[in-house]
Protein backbone atom coordinates (compact mmCIF):
# COMPACT_ATOMS: atom_id res chain seq x y z
CA UNK A 1 0.00 0.00 0.00
CA UNK A 2 1.65 3.49 -0.89
CA UNK A 3 2.29 5.92 1.98
CA UNK A 4 -0.17 8.61 0.49
CA UNK A 5 -3.03 6.14 1.17
CA UNK A 6 -2.09 4.90 4.45
CA UNK A 7 -1.61 8.75 5.51
CA UNK A 8 -5.45 9.17 4.15
CA UNK A 9 -6.85 6.24 6.01
CA UNK A 10 -5.77 7.22 9.28
CA UNK A 11 -6.76 10.74 9.01
CA UNK A 12 -10.28 10.01 8.49
CA UNK A 13 -10.12 7.04 10.82
CA UNK A 14 -8.80 9.36 13.36
CA UNK A 15 -11.44 12.44 11.99
CA UNK A 16 -14.08 9.46 12.71
CA UNK A 17 -12.98 9.07 16.48
CA UNK A 18 -13.05 12.85 17.36
CA UNK A 19 -16.48 13.14 15.36
CA UNK A 20 -17.71 10.21 17.59
CA UNK A 21 -16.11 11.33 20.82
CA UNK A 22 -17.09 15.29 20.35
CA UNK A 23 -20.64 13.99 19.74
CA UNK A 24 -21.38 11.29 22.98
CA UNK A 25 -23.02 13.08 25.47
CA UNK A 26 -25.62 14.42 23.72
CA UNK A 27 -29.55 14.44 24.56
CA UNK A 28 -32.28 13.63 22.26
CA UNK A 29 -36.22 14.12 21.95
CA UNK A 30 -38.87 11.33 20.42
CA UNK A 31 -41.97 13.08 19.43
CA UNK A 32 -45.54 12.28 20.83
CA UNK A 33 -47.38 13.98 19.17
CA UNK A 34 -46.92 17.17 16.78
CA UNK A 35 -50.44 18.65 18.53
CA UNK A 36 -51.35 18.21 22.31
CA UNK A 37 -55.07 18.90 21.22
CA UNK A 38 -54.79 14.86 20.43
CA UNK A 39 -52.91 13.82 23.56
CA UNK A 40 -53.68 10.71 24.55
CA UNK A 41 -52.62 10.57 28.27
CA UNK A 42 -52.33 7.09 28.08
CA UNK A 43 -48.95 7.52 26.16
CA UNK A 44 -47.45 9.82 28.78
CA UNK A 45 -44.57 8.81 31.70
CA UNK A 46 -45.05 10.29 35.01
CA UNK A 47 -48.57 11.27 35.83
CA UNK A 48 -48.87 12.31 39.28
CA UNK A 49 -45.38 13.82 39.87
CA UNK A 50 -44.77 17.66 40.51
CA UNK A 51 -42.98 19.17 37.42
CA UNK A 52 -40.34 22.05 37.26
CA UNK A 53 -41.79 24.12 34.71
CA UNK A 54 -39.07 26.11 32.24
CA UNK A 55 -40.50 28.57 29.90
CA UNK A 56 -38.42 30.43 26.89
CA UNK A 57 -39.74 32.79 24.59
CA UNK A 58 -37.33 33.14 20.92
CA UNK A 59 -38.85 35.64 18.61
CA UNK A 60 -42.40 34.55 19.34
CA UNK A 61 -42.26 30.69 19.77
CA UNK A 62 -42.86 29.63 23.03
CA UNK A 63 -41.53 26.47 24.60
CA UNK A 64 -41.98 25.00 27.91
CA UNK A 65 -40.04 22.42 28.93
CA UNK A 66 -41.39 19.86 32.25
CA UNK A 67 -38.90 17.80 34.49
CA UNK A 68 -40.61 14.89 37.05
CA UNK A 69 -39.92 16.23 40.48
CA UNK A 70 -39.49 12.93 41.78
CA UNK A 71 -36.72 10.93 40.09
CA UNK A 72 -32.85 11.00 40.00
CA UNK A 73 -32.81 12.66 37.05
CA UNK A 74 -32.53 16.74 36.77
CA UNK A 75 -33.04 19.36 33.96
CA UNK A 76 -30.74 22.19 34.05
CA UNK A 77 -31.64 25.31 31.82
CA UNK A 78 -29.91 28.56 32.68
CA UNK A 79 -31.06 30.36 30.03
CA UNK A 80 -35.38 29.27 30.25
CA UNK A 81 -37.19 30.87 33.28
CA UNK A 82 -38.04 28.58 35.67
CA UNK A 83 -41.28 29.19 36.21
CA UNK A 84 -42.84 27.44 39.12
CA UNK A 85 -44.19 24.04 39.66
CA UNK A 86 -47.30 21.92 37.59
CA UNK A 87 -49.10 19.21 39.86
CA UNK A 88 -49.22 17.00 37.08
CA UNK A 89 -48.59 16.61 33.30
CA UNK A 90 -52.26 16.69 32.15
CA UNK A 91 -52.80 20.11 34.08
CA UNK A 92 -49.71 21.38 32.35
CA UNK A 93 -50.83 20.07 29.08
CA UNK A 94 -54.14 21.61 29.47
CA UNK A 95 -52.59 25.21 30.51
CA UNK A 96 -51.27 25.38 27.49
CA UNK A 97 -54.26 24.35 25.41
CA UNK A 98 -56.00 26.81 26.25
CA UNK A 99 -53.44 29.85 25.57
CA UNK A 100 -51.87 29.12 22.82
CA UNK A 101 -53.44 29.33 19.37
CA UNK A 102 -50.24 27.78 17.46
CA UNK A 103 -49.98 23.49 17.54
CA UNK A 104 -47.51 22.29 20.21
CA UNK A 105 -46.02 19.23 19.84
CA UNK A 106 -45.37 16.72 22.55
CA UNK A 107 -41.63 15.51 22.81
CA UNK A 108 -39.69 13.00 25.55
CA UNK A 109 -36.86 14.80 26.36
CA UNK A 110 -33.91 11.92 26.92
CA UNK A 111 -30.50 11.57 27.59
CA UNK A 112 -27.88 10.78 25.31
CA UNK A 113 -28.20 6.84 27.56
CA UNK A 114 -31.66 6.94 26.24
CA UNK A 115 -32.79 7.34 30.17
CA UNK A 116 -35.87 10.21 30.67
CA UNK A 117 -35.08 13.11 31.70
CA UNK A 118 -39.12 14.99 30.87
CA UNK A 119 -40.89 16.60 28.18
CA UNK A 120 -40.47 19.60 26.06
CA UNK A 121 -44.21 21.30 24.93
CA UNK A 122 -43.18 23.49 22.03
CA UNK A 123 -44.14 24.02 17.84
CA UNK A 124 -40.64 22.60 17.20
CA UNK A 125 -38.71 19.90 18.54
CA UNK A 126 -35.32 21.42 18.70
CA UNK A 127 -32.95 22.19 21.41
CA UNK A 128 -29.82 21.03 22.33
CA UNK A 129 -28.76 19.18 25.43
CA UNK A 130 -25.59 17.79 27.19
CA UNK A 131 -25.11 15.47 29.56
CA UNK A 132 -23.27 16.73 32.76
CA UNK A 133 -22.40 14.22 35.43
CA UNK A 134 -24.32 11.18 35.87
CA UNK A 135 -27.62 12.35 36.67
CA UNK A 136 -27.68 16.25 34.87
CA UNK A 137 -28.98 17.09 31.50
CA UNK A 138 -27.51 21.26 30.76
CA UNK A 139 -30.58 22.26 28.23
CA UNK A 140 -29.23 25.14 26.29
CA UNK A 141 -31.41 27.32 24.05
CA UNK A 142 -34.66 26.79 22.36
CA UNK A 143 -33.45 28.03 19.06
CA UNK A 144 -35.81 30.10 16.83
CA UNK A 145 -36.79 28.91 13.20
CA UNK A 146 -35.27 30.18 10.07
CA UNK A 147 -36.00 33.26 8.57
CA UNK A 148 -38.08 32.93 5.25
CA UNK A 149 -35.73 33.95 2.48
Amino acid sequence: MPLKEISIRVVLCMAAVIFVTGCAGYGSLTKITSDIKEIDSSALQGEGRDYTVFSTDTGGYQATMLDPGNDDRTIVAPRWNRSGVCPSLSECIDSLRISSSRNIGLYRVLGPDGLFYGYLLAPRGRVIAKQEGERTLRVYDYPPPPSPP
